[in-house]
């Protein structure tokens, strides 16, 4: 079966600096919770995105406080 981007569902998302962070699901699948990407701007101008990498403390505290709307939308 091919990937249909139609079924790719955000049913969360936030946003920390330059860190991305959501909850998705496909089609009938599981919700799953993603952290990451990271969006940085290139000297250009130009978005770019790459992979998150280690959180720092701040990161790691917003996504602490954000777990009860995660958890939620992890349940739908």
């Amino acid at each position: 079966m091919a990937y249909d981007e139609k079924k790719d569902v955000v049913l969360w998302s936030g946003r920390v600096g330059s860190l991305m962070i959501s909850v998705q699901k496909y089609a009938d699948g599981a919700p799953k919770f993603q952290i990451g990407p990271r969006v940085i701007t290139k000297a250009t101008g130009e978005e770019s995105f790459v992979k998150a990498g280690r959180l720092t403390a701040g990161e790691f505290e917003y996504i602490s406080t954000m777990m009860p709307e995660i958890k939620k939308a992890l349940a739908s």
